[in-house]
């Protein structure tokens, strides 16, 4: 089987502003994965779309932010009405 070329897209500017956009929030969106293997899945799907339509990634600046797992809750019903 031939390796082929993947195919490459030419947009309107309206739709690449959106699509850069989207991707955009892709890359920001990759930095806040858990796992490392689903972070770099995600930005090399991101690169590979960027290629495809002629678009660079613009990768956030450096920042730190810590995961807190919340306690498990558990919803409570009550007939009591609510304060207005």
């Amino acid at each position: 089987m031939k390796h082929r070329e993947p195919p490459y897209y030419e947009l309107d500017d309206d739709t690449r502003a959106t699509v850069q956009a989207v991707l955009d929030y892709a890359e920001l969106m990759s930095r806040m994965q858990l796992d490392h293997a689903t972070r770099d899945r995600v930005q090399r799907t991101n690169l590979e779309m960027a290629e495809r339509f002629g678009l660079q990634i613009h990768r956030p600046s450096a920042t730190s932010a810590t995961v807190v797992p919340l306690r498990p809750f558990r919803v409570v019903e009550s007939d009591r009405p609510e304060d207005d």
